[in-house]
């Protein structure tokens, strides 16, 4: 039988968990000497108890095993400082205690029950990943079984929960891009749906004999499902460190040798090591301006030795256009792919 994501218990977990990382803190620093605070204070644990009851009776009517991956990855997620602010809540105020003492109690079997389940379907697969039996045709039909298990409105499926999970991806910091860099060029991180990376996949036909080069990375999540799925080397750059140590952490708890992650400033960055290059939107003007003159170098050492060069831009195709030497050869949404003019 297949269970619908009890959607009602998720926008209750969703206000419970946003509520519970404002209640946190203050319940910590007990300080509630002003009246109109202690009121307001009083009110919101009153809101994450009624959340939490709906929660719970969303619940009920489930097979906590068989709901959605989507909705367990969110679940334990974001069940911890639920569970947290509840507990905390009970040790602090003796009108909620026995009331948050039963919620965290029963959240926190909830959270057992979503962590067993995951550990027991990713343990066998994340063993098959670093003996390389989980590569090309194999993990694609696994991440493609995914795909219709949409629980987000960002395009993003139940295969971005299984590869960053089979990956063991660590969830990146809060808050990312400080300010200096935004001024410099760079743009936010942002990671692709899976569902795109393996269109993109097909349609660059990567091979062993291709170097695929990620331009701002992130942690890298591009260049390690297309090195898995097609054999070719990628090396994936990335200036924010933070991003960069998530990526070589994945890269070498995953035993991937192909797979390659420089912290680092892309105009460092030596253009003449990749034959296939990509971006999702991790940059704009001057900065951008500089990768099309640093592409365009590239493109005509290639010509020389009688090399193609293959770009895909997600969101930044109009900027690759101007790029001398390449040429649209296909446009598939927001994804444009461009291959050097042959001599």
């Amino acid at each position: 039988m297949e269970f619908r994501s009890p959607e009602s218990a998720l926008r209750s977990l969703g206000h419970a968990f946003n509520l519970s990382r404002t209640l946190l803190p203050r319940m910590r620093d007990q300080d509630f000497s002003n009246g109109a605070r202690a009121q307001h204070h009083r009110e919101n644990c009153q809101e994450l108890l009624s959340d939490t009851q709906l929660l719970l009776k969303g619940l009920e009517s489930c097979q906590l095993e068989e709901l959605p991956l989507t909705t367990r990855s969110r679940m334990r997620r974001e069940l911890p400082p639920v569970i947290s602010a509840l507990q905390e809540l009970a040790a602090t105020d003796s009108i909620f205690r026995i009331q948050a003492e039963e919620t965290a109690m029963t959240l926190s079997g909830a959270l057992t029950t979503f962590r067993e389940t995951d550990s027991a379907l990713f343990a066998p697969l994340r063993q098959q990943l670093r003996v390389g039996t989980l590569r090309g045709v194999s993990l694609s039909s696994l991440l493609e079984k995914n795909l219709n298990d949409r629980r987000f409105l960002d395009g993003y499926s139940g295969a971005d929960v299984m590869l960053d999970e089979l990956l063991e991806l660590e969830e990146p910091p809060d808050r990312m891009t400080e300010g200096h860099l935004l001024k410099e060029g760079m743009i936010h991180y942002q990671p692709l749906w899976v569902g795109e990376l393996l269109s993109i996949g097909s349609n660059l036909k990567l091979s062993p004999e291709d170097t695929f080069c990620d331009l701002g990375a992130g942690v890298g999540r591009p260049g390690m499902l297309l090195s898995l799925l097609t054999g070719c080397r990628a090396i994936s750059v990335e200036y924010q460190t933070p991003l960069a140590e998530i990526g070589k952490r994945a890269i070498e708890r995953n035993k991937l040798d192909c797979v390659e992650m420089i912290n680092g400033d892309v105009r460092d960055f030596d253009f003449q090591r990749a034959n296939v290059f990509y971006m999702f939107n991790p940059f704009h003007g001057k900065l951008f301006s500089h990768v099309g003159r640093m592409l365009a170098a590239r493109i005509e050492t290639a010509r020389t030795h009688g090399e193609q060069i293959r770009v895909c831009g997600v969101a930044n195709g109009p900027f690759l256009s101007l790029v001398p030497g390449l040429v649209l050869v296909k446009s598939d949404g927001i994804t444009q792919y461009f291959e050097s003019i042959q001599p």
